[in-house]
């Protein structure tokens, strides 16, 4: 993905701030899943699809959280992951973009 972004920031015409800050969202991640998996959630039961998501979404904070304590960039990786998980900025929407497109490519 992170090939993918470097390919693409001209065409989309990212500052190079943007495309760092991509970047670094995009090796970031998927830190959390790495410790307490990667789920697959179908939404075929929209309550226990919400439900499910929350429950993961809190296992891998407090996964990081535990991956990250007493280190010296715990707080800029914190910020990088909840601009990710919450979408709160364009370049967090794509990176989030980005990963739902190579996780449908993989599932081809």
């Amino acid at each position: 993905m992170i090939q993918l972004a470097n390919d693409l920031a001209g065409e989309l015409k990212l500052t190079a701030d943007e495309l760092d800050d991509l970047t670094h969202i995009l090796e970031i991640h998927d830190w959390a899943e790495a410790m307490v998996g990667d789920e697959f959630i179908p939404n075929d039961d929209q309550v226990s699809y919400i439900e499910r998501k929350k429950l993961k979404a809190e296992r891998e904070s407090k996964a990081l959280h535990e991956l990250l304590v007493n280190k010296p960039f715990e707080d800029s990786v914190i910020k990088l992951f909840n601009r990710y998980k919450n979408e709160a900025d364009p370049i967090a929407q794509l990176a989030k973009e980005l990963d739902s497109t190579h996780k449908s490519a993989q599932l081809m």
